[in-house]
């Protein structure tokens, strides 16, 4: 019975706080010095029980920290460093279509089973790979097969014979 008092206090009691809150961001909103106007809303953030935050870092090392100085600049040399920005886009792009394209020669040194039946195939290098496609595998032990990639970051495991299964790397 007690609690119920309280929490009904509580509810009326609600509004009123959020009708003060908002009274004073509309009284801090209308001071027009900066500095004025913020330690006003600091103010009202220590009510509320906001943690006032310091700005560690200073205009000036924030102006460092930037490729271009984005007052002083022209339009040439914000292009300029758009063009620079784009190559280095193009570039690790570049690179990274080929670590996808390289395909990988494998030895398998074992073949267990998951506890669904699913065939793993142990590399000699300690690798595993899981038959994850419908199909049963006919790779045995001291075959030598190539890794290919397929889309959407799919890996395949190739026979020299021709044979090809969807695989995924478990470890």
């Amino acid at each position: 019975m007690v609690f119920q008092r309280a929490v009904m206090i509580m509810v009326f009691m609600l509004p009123l706080t959020v009708a003060a809150q908002v009274e004073g961001l509309k009284r801090c909103a209308t001071i027009a010095a900066d500095e004025a106007r913020l330690a006003c809303f600091d103010a009202l953030a220590e009510q509320v029980g906001v943690v006032r935050v310091q700005v560690v870092k200073s205009e000036a090392s924030i102006s460092e920290s930037l490729p271009v100085d984005p007052v002083k600049s022209t339009s040439e040399e914000v292009a300029r460093q758009v063009a620079k920005d784009d190559e280095k886009r193009e570039e690790l792009q570049s690179e990274l279509a080929q670590l996808d394209a390289k395909s990988y020669t494998l030895t398998i040194s074992a073949l267990l089973k998951d506890a669904r039946g699913k065939d793993i195939f142990v590399t000699k290098e300690g690798v595993k790979y899981k038959n994850v496609s419908s199909k049963r595998s006919q790779f045995r032990v001291g075959d030598v097969l190539k890794t290919e990639q397929g889309v959407m970051g799919s890996t395949f495991l190739v026979s020299e014979s021709g044979l090809r299964i969807k695989v995924k790397r478990i470890n």
